[in-house]
């Protein structure tokens, strides 16, 4: 992603990209790549106003530790962190996919 980013900011400055689809592309950017860094919900639920670690969707593997491999909890949270995963390239994906070229 970061490469597909640094290509679409180079095609903008040497003027390849219009300036009303660079600035809707960069606005769709912001936001999204912010919704995957501070949001643990999707994109409609409410998210309480406090600070969160980046990643939020993600904080929860240092719970790995508390559970043996054979237990349910183990088990659901690896379920519940491979939903996160699927959602955060989703995301990426799509993303990649709207840069100009």
């Amino acid at each position: 992603m970061a490469d597909a980013v640094d290509a679409f900011y180079d095609a903008v400055e040497a003027g390849e990209v219009d300036p009303a689809t660079a600035n809707e592309t960069i606005k769709t950017l912001s936001r999204t790549l912010t919704r995957l860094n501070f949001v643990s919900d999707g994109q409609f639920e409410q998210d309480p106003a406090y600070n969160r670690p980046p990643y939020p969707r993600f904080e929860n593997t240092s719970l790995f530790d508390l559970y043996d491999e054979d237990d349910d909890e183990y088990r659901f949270l690896q379920v519940e962190l491979k939903r996160a995963q699927n959602d955060a390239v989703f995301e990426l994906r799509r993303l990649q996919e709207q840069l100009p070229n």
